[in-house]
């Protein structure tokens, strides 16, 4: 579900209710070149179950590569997770998953982390604590294990007030610095800037609401928009597709005209 799109051929995709709160999305896509792609989960934990039939994926952590020693992998990423996953040329993946925005009310992984696991996802429909507690190969995958203060004072604020129109200079500010060096430090911790965060942030929220039945104005609304345009702009500018294009690659989500 990675933000920075990937190029995709024969791509399947389904999304649909399991029950309240919970989603299960079903996608299978060839990767056309050498890429990767920027995982923002927002809000919302997730956990998805990787296929690789062909080719190498891999996640960069503090510099070094990850690659999983199985065909089969499982991804955690609690709410406001943040990795990026590497694709080689003609890679075909299929991804099986629960989403949802509901609080978990049991201990559970704090960043986000790849493993193994000998059970198949449908456990994790009935039991995801004693599913996620039978892991084993644990590896953490997000982009920064340990960013400076600044940076993870930044990423704070922006996962508590991205929809509420906060501006990168504002955050300055509020932590005495400029937004010059808020930045730069951002960057150096994770490769992006905290800019190219809270859009990412924000598409995030209108994707996955458009998925779940939520009419474009209200989810444009939800991910802190104020104009239908500019939701549109940003939504294409990193997915490289309308909206309306995006809802039209799920068989179940909704669609609105």
């Amino acid at each position: 579900m990675s933000l920075v799109p990937y190029m995709e051929a024969n791509v399947n995709f389904l999304f649909k209710k399991l029950r309240e709160n919970v989603y299960l999305i079903e996608k299978e896509y060839v990767v056309k070149s050498n890429t990767h792609g920027s995982d923002i989960s927002g809000p919302y934990w997730m956990l998805i179950e990787t296929i690789i039939h062909r080719g190498k994926i891999w996640w960069e952590v503090d510099g070094k590569k990850y690659f999983s020693d199985r065909k089969k992998v499982y991804i955690f990423l609690p709410a406001y997770s943040w990795t990026v996953e590497h694709y080689l040329n003609n890679t075909k993946v299929s991804i099986r998953g629960l989403i949802s925005k509901a609080s978990l009310d049991f201990p559970h992984p704090s960043v986000p982390i790849m493993f193994n696991s000998n059970s198949d996802l449908s456990k994790a429909f009935s039991d995801l604590s004693k599913f996620l507690n039978e892991a084993f190969n644990i590896q953490e995958i997000g982009l920064c294990t340990r960013p400076r203060a600044l940076s993870l004072r930044t990423k704070q604020i922006l996962d508590r007030d991205f929809k509420n129109g906060i501006k990168i200079g504002d955050i300055a500010s509020r932590l005495k610095t400029s937004s010059a060096m808020l930045s730069r430090t951002f960057k150096t911790d994770f490769g992006y800037t905290p800019a190219f965060y809270k859009k990412g942030l924000r598409v995030t929220v209108g994707m996955y609401e458009l998925m779940m039945g939520t009419p474009p104005i209200d989810a444009a609304i939800l991910a802190g928009y104020s104009d239908l345009g500019r939701f549109y702009k940003q939504f294409k500018q990193y997915l490289k597709q309308t909206p309306t294009a995006y809802l039209d690659k799920s068989k179940n989500a909704k669609k609105y005209k």
